[in-house]
């Protein structure tokens, strides 16, 4: 039975293949909120809705807020492991 030749490969082997991971998306969610605030919520208002109005702004920005605190959540795991993987590695 033929043995298979174990292969070790550095960091750099899997960083450079490593998918993109996005840098900080809180100023575009910000910015979303502030269209929100700015324009839609004044549409609404016009109906006569307004109280819908600001329902819905709160679920949106609570939905928002919930993809916010994923983001930095996926960003520090990232970077968790990088820092796992590099250490193993010495």
């Amino acid at each position: 039975m033929a043995r298979k030749k174990i292969v070790k490969k550095d960091i750099n082997h899997y960083k450079d293949k490593a998918p993109y991971v996005p840098h900080n998306t809180c100023p575009y969610i910000d910015n979303c909120v502030q269209i929100i605030e700015d324009e839609i919520i004044p549409l609404i208002s016009e109906t006569g809705k307004t109280n819908y109005g600001k329902e819905v702004l709160e679920v949106l920005k609570a939905n928002i807020e919930f993809i916010r605190s994923s983001n930095e959540t996926l960003r520090r795991s990232s970077k968790y492991w990088y820092d796992a993987a590099n250490e193993l590695g010495t």
